[in-house]
């Protein structure tokens, strides 16, 4: 998570979330379909999520706008 420019982990653990994604490799071609849950304060400026999608090119990294 990023919020306002400042990163911070995905570290929540919340109990009442079903179908929580773990950290993994996805084969080429593959799938997978769970929840994220994390932390920030309400009303905070700009929250993004960012994604490494590769490790060695963090030209291929996304990153979501939140509302």
């Amino acid at each position: 998570l990023n919020v306002n420019g400042n990163n911070t982990d995905l570290d929540a653990y919340p109990d009442a979330v079903d179908n929580l994604l773990e950290a993994g490799t996805l084969d080429k071609g593959g799938s997978v379909t769970g929840n994220l849950a994390g932390e920030i304060k309400i009303g905070a400026p700009n929250p993004k999520l960012k994604m490494s999608v590769s490790y060695l090119d963090n030209s291929k990294n996304i990153t979501f706008a939140l509302k």
